[in-house]
């Protein structure tokens, strides 16, 4: 089989795993059931609190609408901290009401403006805890102010979240979790915001750095959550999705990442051929090399005088989650061997290259055969 009956092949594959995998989201990165209480059990657990309302009127209106994370289990202190901070993220979004409004009476503009009501609505709370030792949430919503600049009512979203290390007492970055520098981790993401908001991602999202599109993935999130089911990102209205959209959030499941404990370690590389001629020193056909460290994973595939085709993400022990570098479709084929040196079907007439032929393919290409870091772009 030719690399062009290859690559068709793929892309029937990535279309059926598509369809497949659809708009599922887990319960546990976006809790929205309302729990009162829980029996205290030393495994922790995080639910989200019932809809509370305040109202001040004095010096005008303001009304806050929110749910709160909710710890479990764990310590007195380790609860009262995510109380607490949940609640300071809130009363952070009051200060800035109240600002706005403060800058509008100072410029004596207040009285031109209809009437506004003033106020912060959390719309939504994702909650996690991951290891059983991470306690991690979000906390997504509105905040209704005065717009000063355009002397108009004004309306603005936010996400913010906040983990905690269970056994510390500490504040954790998501630098602990995963390196979001990392192109396998932007295309996990790209790839699933181009698959669950297919209607709101902009058209020219990229995770490559050096492109000359939009570049949004190559630093942190606007908030992000961690539980068992994955890594939930949020990112603001324009970032990486249409104004209409607000705040883009989406879980990419552990699966299809790597975490930065999993990315180091011995670098192994099969190599494989189709087609594979030899002529005037020179070999023709077609080349596929898929490189493997700890969960990392990517493939090179392509014509020995055309340009390649590049899937880059993580694995399991029995599968690879691998993400093509221009559609970023989603392709999972099954793995074979050892965890170490693993296999990998890629469909007739491929075969395993020679050590010859690797060692001679290698001195024609110039380069020894590393898939990762050919695809880290």
């Amino acid at each position: 089989m030719g690399f062009v009956q290859f690559r068709s092949r793929l892309v029937a594959a990535l279309v059926g795993s598509v369809v497949a995998v659809g708009m599922a989201t887990s319960a546990e990165a976006v809790a929205t059931t309302s729990v009162a209480t829980l029996t205290a059990t030393s495994k922790p657990t995080m639910t989200v609190s019932k809809l509370q309302t305040t109202v001040t009127t004095k010096p005008y209106t303001m009304k806050t609408t929110y749910k709160l994370p909710v710890l479990h289990g764990s310590t007195a202190a380790n609860r009262a901290t995510v109380k607490q901070r949940a609640l300071a993220i809130i009363a952070n979004k009051k200060a800035s009401v109240k600002r706005a409004w403060a800058d509008c009476e100072r410029r004596g503009t207040c009285d031109d403006l209809p009437p506004v009501d003033a106020g912060v609505r959390v719309t939504k709370v994702a909650v996690g805890v991951y290891q059983g030792r991470y306690a991690s949430f979000t906390l997504e919503g509105l905040v209704d102010d005065i717009d000063v600049d355009k002397g108009s009512a004004g309306t603005e979203a936010f996400a913010t979240s906040f983990t905690l290390d269970l056994k510390t007492g500490k504040k954790v970055p998501l630098s602990k979790f995963v390196d979001i520098s990392d192109y396998a981790a932007r295309i996990a993401i790209v790839s699933t915001l181009f698959r669950e908001r297919p209607g709101c991602v902009r058209y020219d999202l990229t995770p490559e750095r050096n492109s000359t599109t939009q570049m949004s993935l190559v630093g942190q999130p606007a908030a992000w959550t961690v539980s068992s089911s994955g890594l939930r990102v949020a990112y603001p209205r324009y970032v990486v999705g249409l104004e209409s959209c607000n705040i883009m959030s989406v879980t990419v499941p552990w699966t299809d990442i790597a975490t930065v404990n999993r990315m180091d370690g011995p670098v192994y590389t099969r190599v494989y051929v189709n087609g594979l001629t030899r002529a005037d020193g020179q070999y023709w056909g077609a080349v596929a090399y898929l490189t493997v460290q700890d969960r990392r994973a990517a493939l090179v595939a392509g014509y020995i005088d055309s340009d390649s085709e590049c899937y880059a993400g993580a694995r399991t022990s029995t599968q690879a989650r691998l993400f093509e570098r221009w559609s970023f479709e989603r392709w999972t084929p099954k793995l074979g061997g050892t965890y170490k040196q693993p296999t990998i079907a890629l469909g007739t007439g491929w075969r395993k290259a020679t050590a010859t032929e690797r060692s001679r393919l290698a001195e024609q290409f110039g380069q020894s055969f590393n898939a990762i870091r050919t695809c880290r772009f």
